[in-house]
């Protein structure tokens, strides 16, 4: 482990099971992959935590292989690609403040799904002469799905749910 990144080990309180929490602090820290144990809901609070840092590697990293948009990229409705998981996700977090995470519950569909439902606060960053936009509590399920090597990843998710 190098300097630029840090190891937290916590235990998790759905599962007790040990797991190690990236605190990314460069982009090169980003491409460490040491979340084998990681349970889905400890694995979508790191997500949420690198979202609120702009920590937009991580977020790549921890996205499934069958993503669409990381698979395909951003498109328009002509199906034109306009844009990259990870410049959309550096987008969003210049654009948005994410805070005050709720897990509302969690379920293992099956051995390789399992569903994590969440709210959480935003707010849009205020521009040059503006101030921030107001308060929103948005809404999530999202489907982790454990991929050959073990380890989940986050598939997708139904904003609003």
């Amino acid at each position: 482990m190098t300097a630029q990144a840090r190891v937290i080990v916590k235990r998790t309180k759905t599962n007790g099971v040990r797991a190690a929490l990236l605190a990314l602090t460069s982009p090169v820290a980003a491409r460490i992959t040491i979340w084998n144990d990681i349970h889905p809901v400890t694995l979508m609070k790191s997500r949420f935590s690198a979202y609120a840092k702009g920590k937009a590697k991580y977020v790549v990293m921890t996205t499934h292989s069958e993503n669409e948009i990381k698979k395909d990229g951003s498109k328009t409705k002509s199906g034109v690609k306009v844009s990259t998981l990870e410049a959309d996700v550096i987008a969003t977090c210049e654009k948005v403040e994410f805070y005050g995470l709720k897990i509302a519950n969690e379920k293992k569909k099956n051995e390789t799904e399992h569903l994590v439902s969440f709210s959480y606060n935003c707010r849009v960053r205020g521009q040059k002469g503006f101030g921030r936009g107001r308060e929103e509590t948005q809404s999530e399920l999202s489907t982790f799905r454990k991929e050959e090597d073990g380890k989940w990843y986050f598939l997708d998710g139904i904003q609003g749910a």
